[in-house]
């Protein structure tokens, strides 16, 4: 019997479809969820840098209200804080201010330093434009 349908088995197959179809989904939208849980601005600050001091004048009490802040949110680690095993993670961190960018747990940009706002925002769209979250 070519070309016929088995009653018994066609509600049991499209079962099947469907689960896998919605756990696809779920796993998908899961995903989402968690990059953008794991996205965040990493800055490593000194109370004593004067750098670090500026950022914070001019930067600090703006950042949280930006279209940055919000793919980015920003997570401060002292220098003298810093471990072992976050420095494996993210190398060559020399000094004070650093700002790592950080995506789905890798770094996806760096900037290091700090000399003033304008410079800082255009090297933060720099890294904005690398990662697809601003075509200008």
């Amino acid at each position: 019997m070519i070309g016929i349908v088995s009653n018994k088995l066609m509600p049991s197959k499209l079962l099947k479809v469907f689960v896998i179809g919605y756990a696809l989904f779920l796993l998908s939208f899961s995903n989402q969820l968690n990059a953008g849980a794991l996205s965040e601005l990493i800055m490593i600050t000194d109370d004593k840098c004067i750098f670090c001091r500026a950022w914070e004048k001019e930067i600090g009490n703006v950042y949280s209200k930006t279209n940055v802040a919000k793919h980015f949110p920003l997570k401060k680690i002292q220098f003298n804080d810093l471990d072992e095993e976050f420095n494996r993670q993210y190398s060559n961190i020399w000094g004070t201010p650093i700002f790592i960018f950080v995506m789905d747990g890798e770094e996806v940009g760096r900037v290091e330093g700090y000399t003033d706002a304008e410079i800082f925002w255009w090297l933060v769209e720099d890294v904005m434009i690398s990662v697809g979250l601003s075509s200008e």
